[in-house]
């Protein structure tokens, strides 16, 4: 077990304690990384990944699944941005996010299964002109393809009504 009161990642302090409880096999002849279980917390957000990491080939091969069962996005978004992921900095993002996604394939271009639910989705920050919330959001995530069900979003005095897949 690992914890750390107050987490900098790449320079940036994440603002909020971390704690992982892990355990890992590694196959040195095979340059193979099994995990068998890393439960991260984040505060109080709770991500539990599985898998395993070739790091024969270049770029390595992944094979893995990060389950959250009800996350903080402010605290997820915080970790991504700090990885240059997702949102710019000064980007408010409040919401609460379920996930149950798997990569594989190559680290450089993992493909993504799973879904994503989230709900009370709030994003405001001074690059947005104006603030913007989702009520619940379902996305499905296939190897090409990101489809979500119908939505409802605000934009200040806009409402739409969204529904969409890209590829």
């Amino acid at each position: 077990r690992v914890e750390a009161a107050k987490l900098r990642v790449r320079g940036a302090d994440l603002g909020y304690p971390a704690a992982a409880d892990f355990a890992l096999r590694q196959d040195l002849g095979r340059s193979r990384l099994d995990i068998d279980k890393c439960a991260l917390k984040l505060d109080r957000t709770p991500l539990d990944i599985t898998g395993a990491v070739d790091f024969a080939p270049t770029p390595a091969r992944v094979d893995i699944r990060v389950v959250a069962g009800d996350a903080s996005i402010t605290e997820l978004s915080r970790l991504m941005g700090s990885f240059g992921i997702a949102f710019s900095p000064g980007m408010d993002i409040t919401g609460r996010i379920a996930a149950d996604v798997r990569a594989t394939g190559p680290s450089s271009k993992p493909a993504l299964n799973g879904r994503l639910a989230v709900r009370n989705l709030r994003i405001a920050g001074k690059s947005l002109p104006t603030e913007t919330t989702v009520d619940a959001l379902q996305l499905t995530l296939t190897p090409g393809t990101i489809t979500s069900a119908p939505f409802p979003a605000v934009a200040g005095p806009t409402r739409l009504a969204v529904r969409g897949t890209v590829s």
